[in-house]
């Protein structure tokens, strides 16, 4: 899911790399997204580099383990554009110290996004009793990096001391697997040139813009649709204000 929305908004190619195990199942699922079969951490960046790959998702499906530890820990030190989500942020839940510490020597620092939902926030940092706002800014400047700190009240902090709060949210997003689509758009933003900042802010707004144009009954399969429709409509009113 997180590399088809990464498809719809603006990548121009992805490719999802699939372990022999999961090969079958993904090429029944997946046509525009190109596949690759890939088992080892060197067969994952010998495959990015080769292809000038410039912008990485990691965490929806791969697993909480030192695979993707390893994976997250080298495309930090090879400052591919990176969105760290799900197990690829949970994979450091023992050892968040080492991430921040990798985070902060990075050069490009315009071109990384956390997104932690409360959960997966709370597994890294240990900020205790502050509010929302406060610890998205501390773990931004923790890490010098972007925090998409999802929720009913989504916070972006960037390293640059901006900070955007979530003006509306659509309880519809609640639902298995919508985080995957939001990484899977920050992705294809990244991928096009956009800062982390900016990514970040215009993802959160597409993903809201979702739940609020699909309604009850959504699912993180129907997403990528509605994303499609979101982004069109949006262009023409834009347009039609120009002209």
């Amino acid at each position: 899911m997180a590399s088809i929305s990464a498809l719809r908004s603006g990548a121009g190619a992805v490719t999802l790399a699939s372990d022999t195990n999961s090969l079958e199942v993904n090429a029944s699922h997946l046509t525009a997204v190109m596949l690759k079969e890939i088992n080892t951490e060197d067969e994952f960046f010998n495959f990015a580099n080769q292809k000038k790959i410039n912008t990485l998702i990691v965490g929806p499906g791969n697993g909480v383990d030192k695979k993707t530890k390893n994976i997250v820990i080298r495309a930090i030190k090879e400052e591919f554009g990176l969105i760290l989500d799900a197990d690829g942020l949970t994979s450091f839940e023992k050892d968040s110290k080492q991430l921040f510490d990798l985070l902060k020597k990075r050069k490009k620092r315009g071109n990384v996004i956390l997104t932690p939902h409360e959960g997966e926030f709370n597994r890294l940092f240990n900020f205790g009793n502050i509010d929302k706002i406060k610890k998205a800014i501390k773990a931004s400047d923790m890490t010098n990096s972007t925090i998409l700190f999802k929720g009913n009240d989504t916070v972006i902090s960037s390293p640059k001391k901006i900070t955007l709060v979530s003006k509306d949210s659509s309880s519809f997003l609640s639902t298995a697997g919508s985080g995957d689509i939001l990484a899977g758009i920050c992705g294809g933003l990244i991928a096009q040139g956009m800062k982390s900042h900016a990514a970040a802010a215009a993802a959160s707004w597409l993903h809201n813009e979702i739940g609020f144009e699909a309604g009850p009954g959504l699912i993180a399969e129907d997403m990528s649709n509605f994303l499609s429709k979101v982004m069109s409509n949006k262009l023409k009113s834009i347009y039609q204000k120009l002209n």
